[in-house]
Order: C-alpha cells, then sequence, then structure tokens
C-alpha cells in the first residue's frame, strides 16, 4: 500500500510529548544541523526499500512552534536561554541589536524571532530532503489548527509540495479554515491524520466530540470525505490509527481505531470506506 514516510525523533517538539518530554535543539549550531541532516538521510535511505510505495515524506508531528501552546514551552524561550558563546544565543544577540521594532513589545519581538527559527530548520530539513530523496513528495511539518502558525508555515514553504492537515476529530468538514490555510499557502492540502471518533468503553477519544456510535460514525466520515474531495486543493483524507493501538509514551489507554483488535469490523466504517472508494476531484491542485 502506498504511505507517507514520517518522523517525530529529529526535534521532539510534539506538544502531546508532555511537559517534559518536549526537548528544544540550537539550530543555529552545525554541528546540531549535521545532526539533523543525518536524520533526514536515515529516514530517506530506510524509505528507499520501498520506494515505489512511498508518497512523500512529513516531519514534525504537531510541534510546538506557537508561543503560546500545551506544551507550556517555546523555541525563542530556549534559544534565549543558551549560553553566550552558543551559536543561537549569538545569531538571538544579532538579531536584538538590529530588532527595529516596539522595544515594549516582547510579543512581536519573540515572534519575529521565531520566523529566524522556522527558517533555519526548514532550510537545514529541507535542503537535506531534496539531498536524499529527489524523487518524492514533501509535506513538511503537520500541523493542526492550533499549531499552524502563520509565520511558521510561511517559512516552510519553499521547501514543500503540499501541507499536511491534522483537523478536529469530528464532523463537519472545516472548510472555512482549510480554505485560509489554501489561501495563505498556495499548496494543496493532505488531511494527514482525521477520525469520526464515537462512543466506545475503554478507547482514547474522551478529548474528541463523539458521535452515538461507529453506524453514525461512519456516515458522518462519508459525507465529510465526499466534501473534502469536492473541494479543488485536498488531495486525500488518512484515518488515523486503522486498528486498536495502545496509547503512546507510556501512557495508559487504547486508541481507536477504525478496525478494532485483530482487524475486527465496527458496525457502519467498513461500509464506509466502501462509499468513500472514489477518485479525489483534485485537477486543479496542482504540486508544483
Amino acid at each position: 500500500m502506498p504511505f507517507l514516510e514520517s518522523w517525530n525523533h529529529l526535534v521532539p517538539i510534539s506538544y502531546y510529548r508532555g511537559n517534559g518530554g518536549v526537548k528544544f535543539v540550537d539550530v543555529f549550531d552545525p554541528a546540531e544541523q549535521a545532526k539533523l541532516e543525518a536524520g533526514v538521510k536515515y529516514t530517506a535511505t530506510k524509505a528507499a526499500k520501498h520506494s515505489e510505495n512511498v508518497i512523500g515524506f512529513c516531519w514534525t508531528d504537531l510541534g510546538a512552534w506557537p508561543l503560546q501552546n500545551m506544551a507550556k514551552k517555546h523555541w525563542v524561550d530556549y534559544i534565549r536561554s543558551l549560553p553566550e558563546t552558543a551559536p543561537g544565543q549569538v545569531a538571538y544577540q544579532q538579531f536584538l541589536s538590529n530588532w527595529e521594532g516596539d522595544a515594549t513589545d516582547a510579543q512581536a519581538r519573540d515572534q519575529a524571532f521565531l520566523k529566524l527559527i522556522a527558517r533555519e530548520y526548514f532550510r537545514v530539513v529541507g535542503t537535506a530532503q531534496r539531498k536524499y530523496a529527489p524523487d518524492h513528495l514533501v509535506f513538511g511539518d503537520r500541523f493542526d489548527f492550533n499549531t499552524a502558525d502563520t509565520n511558521v508555515i510561511t517559512e516552510m514553504l519553499p521547501w514543500v509540495d503540499a501541507i499536511a492537515i491534522q483537523p478536529p476529530f469530528w464532523a463537519p468538514f472545516p472548510k472555512k479554515k482549510l480554505d485560509e490555510i489554501h489561501q495563505l499557502t498556495g499548496k494543496p492540502i493532505i488531511l494527514c491524520d482525521f477520525a469520526i471518533r464515537f462512543k466506545d468503553p475503554g478507547k482514547d477519544v474522551t478529548n474528541w466530540k463523539q458521535a452515538e456510535d461507529s453506524v453514525a460514525a461512519g456516515q458522518q466520515y462519508t459525507d465529510y470525505v465526499k466534501a473534502a474531495l469536492a473541494t479543488n486543493y485536498i488531495l486525500g483524507v488518512f484515518w488515523c490509527n486503522p486498528v486498536d493501538t495502545p496509547k503512546g509514551f507510556n501512557k495508559a489507554g487504547v486508541k481507536q481505531g477504525f478496525f478494532g483488535d485483530g482487524m475486527t469490523e465496527r458496525a457502519g466504517l467498513h461500509q464506509a470506506g466502501e462509499r468513500t472508494q472514489c477518485l479525489p476531484k483534485v485537477a486543479d491542485a496542482s504540486i508544483t
């Protein structure tokens, strides 16, 4: 089956890792840049074994990019805390000396420096991605609506072919918000992680608006996918968790899948999958 190659270990900033699990690096340090390139090379080399099935590459999932985020820490604070001789601290002090904004507006200052961090990060990772996997699509970092910082996404655009978005796990199709992202980026969008969650005892679905049961979820999913493919920019929709799996990062619970344990069917969902097996209408969503 075709698939996207993705990872969360180059820089562990996915906000769901929890406060103690989110860690940043000095992206201005040549030594750290070499590690990033080596990580991209490793993943691209591994994926090359299945090259005929690899659609493309995604990078960090739901990174703690915004200055206000669920991890309660951000990249600017990390760089600002480095020793005075660290490359990142040197870059930050140089930025401050050239900063022409309002000296009392710390938010604007930090947002401007976050933009420079993103520019350096995507330059390093994007260059390596094109070098080691030149014949594959690049979707870049995976964002949800809360992590899609405008300045960060803008800095990523030169290095990606399309945008990977994880929308909320409920219906209806959020066309207005996705239209805004498409207009901002000028790129096609793939819904890289999505599901309709429904009431299912013992499953990790408490953070989502839940459909009454799997049959209702299947109908909502059908309507959602049809609405997505009716646009001229949605490339496709991925269901989060094909099969029930344990919750990650050593947390208790079971993540709800499209199928139950052992590929057992869930009433209504299997039929929904059959109903949505149609070619996407994305003739105008050209990838450049």
